[in-house]
């Protein structure tokens, strides 16, 4: 029942009750006092007409206000998801490249401007809007160890790998990691921390046994846990023999959730001459799809069996980890048909007469925004 109703109903009763009582006086009383008792019948069922019309005309007001005051935080939810939607559309459309510039020493070259780069999406030159020269980057990295029943024999190489790495590359005061293992199932042993001992801990109480899910892993771990940091650099490390058996997704899925969570991919093969000494390192099929999860993602692959080795890698890494250049720039391109667009970034010819070499990202697949 609305207030409305209740209203006209309470003041309803009155007038039936009031009037009640009056014409059973009336009965009984003389002539004279019979007119007044008329008159205050009249005053009555005036008084209780106003109170009605009263009421129904607060009611209605009182609706119409509600009805406006629905409408209009609709039109405000309306104009936010709007504008959400354009600050999604920006994000998603504009491609963000970090670059490495290395000379012939494999060191970084500082102090390029905007002007001495070259973009090109599928051959053709792209528009440079935003240009950053960035050192010193504090770090997201999330080191992945295969422990499937494969590598069973390699694996003091793999944990010692990644306790190299720890005890290298990551700073503390700025930089987190977080350990993760791939064989049958994917399982995070320690989410990010800056605590070394409490890392090398879950990777020395890692074991080996079962299948291989590496593009599992790195689907999953680029989904759940990169990208959490807006001004952290984020990093994966995978050490595996690139063998996979058991994943529920595919290379090109792995790599796609990789570009789009803005992550670089450094593989430590376990596949190295020490332990393949009649067969030296080729692109066989488990190498290569290592190859293309760091090459389309802008990392590398290194081969390290021994402790100089890793050390040479490990110096590598961290020049391309902590000194990078940022080129954004909109795709001239507006057709999101979930095509592969090849990016490829040159130096103007003047630079690139000091042989330097270029790194980054091979391309993306060309997503609707609305795709997952």
């Amino acid at each position: 029942m609305d207030k409305l109703t209740l209203s006209v109903k309470i003041v309803g009763s009155f007038i039936h009750l009031c009037l009640r009582w009056q014409t059973s006086k009336l009965r009984i009383l003389p002539l004279r006092e019979k007119f007044i008792m008329e008159r205050m019948q009249s005053y009555i069922r005036f008084i209780s007409f106003s109170l009605l019309t009263f009421f129904a005309c607060y009611y209605i007001a009182a609706a119409q206000q509600g009805a406006q005051s629905k409408q209009k935080p609709s039109a405000q939810s309306s104009q936010t998801e709007d504008e959400i939607q354009e600050t999604i559309e920006f994000r998603v459309t504009n491609i963000i490249l970090p670059v490495s510039v290395l000379d012939n020493k494999n060191r970084f070259v500082p102090g390029l401007k905007k002007s001495d780069f070259i973009v090109l999406e599928d051959d053709r030159k792209q528009e440079i809007i935003d240009f950053q020269e960035r050192s010193n980057l504090p770090l997201d990295v999330a080191i992945l160890l295969d422990t499937s029943s494969s590598i069973k024999s390699k694996f003091n190489f793999e944990k010692d790998t990644a306790l190299h790495f720890l005890q290298t590359i990551l700073n503390r005061s700025k930089d987190r990691a977080l350990i993760a293992t791939f064989s049958s199932e994917v399982k995070i042993e320690q989410d990010y921390t800056n605590d070394v001992a409490a890392l090398s801990s879950a990777v020395r109480r890692a074991e080996a046994g079962g299948y291989t899910k590496l593009y599992s892993a790195v689907y999953q771990i680029s989904r759940q846990r990169m990208g959490q940091g807006r001004d952290h650099r984020g990093v994966m490390i995978i050490v595996s023999d690139g063998a996979d058996t058991a994943s529920t997704h595919t290379l090109t899925q792995a790599i796609d959730m990789a570009q789009r969570q803005q992550v670089m991919i450094y593989c430590i093969t376990t596949e190295s001459p020490e332990f393949e000494k009649d067969n030296p390192p080729v692109r066989s099929s488990p190498v290569k799809a290592l190859y293309r999860l760091s090459e389309d993602t802008g990392g590398k692959v290194f081969y390290s069996s021994n402790l100089l080795e890793l050390e040479q890698s490990f110096a590598q890494i961290r020049e391309d980890l902590r000194n990078q250049y940022l080129l954004v720039y909109e795709p001239s391109n507006h057709n999101y048909d979930g095509r592969f667009r090849r990016i490829e970034v040159k130096l103007t010819a003047e630079v690139d007469k000091k042989n330097l070499q270029v790194r980054t990202r091979r391309g993306y697949r060309a997503a609707n925004s609305s795709e997952g």
